[in-house]
């Protein structure tokens, strides 16, 4: 017998081990099975010890997991091990994500890109999968990003600074449009009207951002050189496409799936840590995502609307 036929076979077991109590006539089938060859029962123990506490999710959809166990290796690394792998981070992820939709006020799903007008009338244009906290008072007007991108159109008023606080650093204007993203390892501000200061954490360190162009900080509010930038690059996603330049492949794996349900995982950081440029059209994402994995040759599985893997 094949170790890919033991492996298929295991986990349909634990499948069903997890599912609920056998029939007296499934126990003794079970038994006769890890009784037959010693490689039986190591391989049940090790597929009741993946699905552990996150059975439930696989349960939810056997035939995907069969379908993985068969695909075999891929770079030398099972791609079962990987999805249980994610799926169990992946509980703390869920959890940090809770804390962001707690303390927003307005957010916004996959897909959706809502238009939201605030209180002094400037409107912002959310991104999927963004989250945005308004805390306005007598002196400033200031939004913090807390998740994803957003567009920012602001009424002017010179008597109170807006103030956009996104990673590690904020952007102040008083009245002017531009784009917030938070992105792998910083945030890109791209601005389309008037011009912006950009301050990092280090309020000594600053610049101003004039209309056309556009500027990067990293976590740690270290901010890059201003470059120019085409009009019809600054927050393309609002017109449908996703254009990106010399990016990490995990950082625009994760700007597509801001239009599609689910968490996305790189599962090998060669691939994650790949530098890629492109452009693709949002209004299909599945079709965008398909393109993605051609293109750039990965391999891309989906585990329904809980989670993708590329590897």
């Amino acid at each position: 017998m094949q170790h890919t036929t033991i492996q298929e076979q295991a986990v349909d077991w634990a499948i069903r081990l997890h599912d609920g109590d056998l029939t007296a006539a499934e126990r003794q089938a079970l038994d006769e099975w890890v009784s037959e060859n010693p490689e039986h029962a190591a391989a049940l123990e090790r597929a009741r010890r993946l699905l552990g506490d996150t059975g439930s999710l696989l349960v939810a959809d056997p035939g995907f997991t069969r379908r993985q166990l068969r695909r075999g290796r891929t770079g030398g690394i099972p791609t079962v091990t990987i999805l249980l792998a994610s799926l169990i981070g992946g509980g703390l992820f869920v959890s940090l994500d809770g804390l962001i939709w707690l303390k927003a006020d307005v957010t916004s799903a996959a897909s959706e890109t809502p238009v939201i007008t605030l209180t002094d009338g400037s409107r912002v244009h959310l991104n999927g999968k963004s989250a945005i906290a308004e805390h306005f008072s007598a002196g400033e007007r200031r939004i913090e990003l807390l998740k994803g991108e957003a567009y920012f159109d602001v009424t002017e008023d010179v008597d109170r600074p807006f103030i956009v606080q996104a990673g590690g650093g904020e952007v102040k204007v008083t009245g002017t449009a531009f784009d917030v993203n938070l992105v792998d390892g910083g945030t890109e501000v791209a601005v389309t009207q008037h011009g912006v200061v950009v301050t990092g954490r280090d309020e000594m360190q600053s610049v101003r951002v004039e209309a056309g162009e556009a500027v990067f900080y990293d976590t740690a509010g270290a901010i890059g050189s201003v470059e120019t930038l085409p009009a019809d690059l600054a927050a393309p996603w609002r017109s449908g496409r996703l254009v990106f330049e010399r990016q990490r492949l995990a950082s625009v794996a994760a700007q597509i799936f801001r239009h599609i349900p689910g968490r996305v995982v790189v599962a090998r950081p060669s691939i994650a840590n790949k530098r890629i440029s492109g452009s693709f059209d949002l209004s299909n994402p599945a079709d965008a995502l398909a393109s993605f994995g051609e293109v750039f040759n990965v391999r891309i599985v989906r585990a329904g609307d809980l989670l993708t893997i590329i590897y």
